[in-house]
């Protein structure tokens, strides 16, 4: 690896109109797992910006968008599973 430049970039997902099938890929992982965390949130925003053009990646870098999903992850968990 000369210079940092590695085989595989990092980061680098394809075409921008092929990401939605590795978006949705993504996505389907995350739902059948059945837990609402950040990896969930994650590839529900990468979705939604594949599908409408949203900026997904400043929506992930949001401190106050990830404070309220581990907020509600926490009150979801709290409220519906048995101690």
């Amino acid at each position: 690896m000369a210079l940092g430049v590695s085989e595989f970039p990092r980061g680098y997902s394809g075409l921008s109109g092929l990401r939605l099938i590795g978006d949705t890929y993504k996505m389907g992982q995350q739902a059948s797992q059945g837990e609402f965390d950040d990896s969930f949130r994650k590839a529900s925003s990468n979705l939604t910006g594949s599908l409408f053009g949203l900026p997904a990646a400043q929506i992930n870098r949001s401190p106050v968008i990830g404070a309220f999903s581990r907020q509600f992850s926490i009150n979801i968990h709290a409220e519906f599973l048995p101690p």
